[in-house]
């Protein structure tokens, strides 16, 4: 590094001029210097896969005073900066390394990887890259796979922000169209009927719908690619709502996704009812269907109404009170926030309409520069004040008694008026 062989690194026969991938410069300063020296160093001299150079060897030794025969203009000079690309392809000939990499640029690098604050079209290269790393994320998920594994032990109020890196990746590089929703939504169904296949090899395929539905691996994900990426039907609402429910066995998740559906929000309602009505006759799983609709502010009347006969859920009245409480509480929020809000619109009203009529006050500097009209004023002026100076010289002061005017004192007005001839 103190020496600027950061263009070493790149050259794959630079240690040995072999094909094997184990002794290429990246994977000997592993070796070296460790895995999080290396992480931070890669990290720190990353560029974009378009970065240009603009040195060569042959200027930098020209400038020097160096000069060789074989150097040519065409050698270009690596000195700080490791493109993405490069080292993504040298990276190559180990998968778990590359996805390493990768995730470090997608986390402490965005700008490079998912964010383009200069571009308005991501750069080939790195959307390519995001087809690879997805697929990175896929096999390296390990125990984040499982997505009822991953939401064990969040709240139910937290439910909706936990999150998984797949996911995360997925929220990020799906909307720069180099990954399509499409081919992600394909992969990971094969990926799961793979895992439910394995778990069931006698089965016929009339257990394969309840048993990719009911499969936890990747169920967070496959269900926000088809909410968010798909034409929505009936049938593809009925089965986010089994990925909640039965694949991340999530009832807060379902809740909610259930009150976002408004078009088949009644259906989707009908099926959690009967769902917890069917699992328990004790009533424990519909109290928490009661905490979860409360919490996302749907009607409790109806799902009170719903309770089967006979079925005891218990803490029902304190479960009631807390619910009703809280929305008091939050409509007492919202008639607060409204009523602050329509004042401040008044305040500010009324300071706009004082400020369009009260006056402004200029202070005019004694050096100020005169616009143009008013030089074209002040010589206008000049010129007419020479003339008028030109016409009083040239009018005689001393004039003649003939000349002068002299005033009628003996003049009357016709009282008759005179015939035209």
């Amino acid at each position: 590094e103190s020496h600027h062989l950061h263009q070493f690194l790149l050259q794959r026969d630079f240690l040995l001029s072999t094909d094997s991938k184990l002794f290429t410069p990246l994977f000997s300063i592993l070796r070296l210097v460790g895995l999080q020296r290396m992480g931070d160093f890669l990290i720190k001299h990353c560029v974009s896969p378009d970065y240009s150079y603009s040195s060569t060897i042959y200027k930098t030794n020209s400038s020097k005073g160096q000069k060789n025969e074989n150097d040519q203009a065409s050698d270009v000079l690596r000195r700080e900066p490791l493109p993405l690309d490069k080292v993504a392809e040298q990276l190559e000939s180990s998968p778990a390394l590359l996805h390493w990499y990768l995730h470090l640029v997608f986390t402490r690098r965005p700008e490079l990887y998912i964010k383009f604050p200069n571009n308005a079209v991501p750069p080939k290269t790195v959307t390519n890259l995001h087809r690879q790393h997805f697929r990175l994320y896929v096999d390296f998920a390990g125990a984040l796979a499982d997505s009822s594994a991953a939401l064990s032990g969040t709240e139910q109020y937290n439910a909706e922000a936990k999150t998984t890196p797949l996911l995360t990746f997925l929220k990020a590089a799906l909307p720069l169209g180099g990954l399509l929703p499409v081919d992600a939504r394909r992969f990971l169904e094969i990926e799961r009927t793979k895992v439910s296949g394995s778990d069931d090899e006698e089965d016929d395929d009339n257990v394969d719908k309840s048993s990719e539905s009911s499969s936890p691996i990747f169920a967070l994900e496959l269900a926000y690619i088809i909410e968010n990426y798909s034409e929505q039907t009936e049938k593809d609402a009925l089965g986010i709502l089994d990925l909640y429910l039965t694949g991340a066995r999530s009832l807060m998740l379902s809740v909610l996704y259930a009150q976002r559906q408004r078009m088949y929000s009644s259906t989707l309602w009908d099926k959690l009812i009967r769902y917890c009505t069917s699992r328990t006759a004790d009533g424990v799983l519909f109290g928490e269907l009661l905490e979860a609709a409360a919490h996302s502010g749907a009607d409790l009347a109806r799902l009170v109404e719903r309770i089967p006969p006979g079925m005891v859920v218990e803490g029902l009245r304190p479960r009631l009170v807390a619910a009703v409480a809280d929305y008091r509480m939050k409509l007492e929020i919202y008639e607060a926030a409204s009523a602050a809000g329509s004042e401040e619109e008044i305040a500010l009203m009324r300071e706009i309409a004082h400020r369009s009529r009260r006056g402004v006050r200029y202070f005019l500097g004694k050096n100020r520069e005169k616009t143009y009209a008013e030089l074209i004023q002040e010589r206008n002026r000049e010129v007419e004040g020479v003339i008028g100076e030109k016409i009083a010289e040239e009018i005689p002061t001393n004039l003649p008694t003939s000349l002068k005017v002299k005033s009628r004192q003996d003049r009357h007005r016709l009282a008759y008026s005179i015939p035209r001839r």
